[in-house]
């Protein structure tokens, strides 16, 4: 499945996530809120759910009229707002990441995030799922941020690319 497109019409994202979106807009802030409105997401609770498919096509407007820059920051921003599991270590937080993302959509399929150990400090990143791949590289900086990578780093690996029209990326982490 690529980018842009829920793998069912009824799946949900958690309204504290989408705070990220409003929170890493930055300047872009009433731009973000408009965007969001258009999609018929409006007065942002945490405590409410809210359409996937409408949050995807706000992240479509904003790639298209602020930049992918904005998609990364969004992404980096997720781990410290919205709610994930608690973990000890990097290998651990990473591993919880699947979990955290099921704990902030709902309602059918919604894809997977699975952590390959490479090495102590180094490991592989699948992502499936219907997010840009600005977002996911973001989401991951944002994971090695919180728990406390001071030289954290997140590339794009060859192969397949949701923005390809393939079904996952993979991202090679180190920290």
């Amino acid at each position: 499945m690529a980018e842009f497109q829920s793998y069912a019409p009824g799946v949900e994202v958690a309204g504290r996530t989408l705070f990220s979106v409003v929170e890493a807009a930055g300047a872009f802030r009433s731009l973000a809120i408009e965007i969001l409105a258009d999609q018929g997401i409006k007065h942002i609770r945490e405590d409410e759910w809210y359409s996937q498919q409408a949050f995807l096509n706000a992240f479509r407007e904003i790639r298209e009229r602020v930049g992918s820059t904005t998609l990364r920051r969004i992404g980096s921003l997720v781990p410290a707002i919205a709610q994930l599991p608690p973990a000890d270590d990097m290998t651990a937080a990473l591993k919880m990441l699947n979990l955290g993302y099921e704990m902030n959509h709902r309602n059918g399929p919604i894809g997977r995030y699975e952590y390959e150990p490479i090495s102590s400090n180094e490991g592989r990143m699948i992502c499936e799922n219907p997010y840009p791949c600005e977002f996911d590289e973001g989401l991951l900086e944002g994971v090695l941020k919180l728990y406390g990578a001071k030289l954290g780093k997140v590339s794009h690996a060859p192969g397949p690319c949701r923005s390809r029209g393939d079904d996952v990326c993979h991202y090679f982490v180190s920290w």
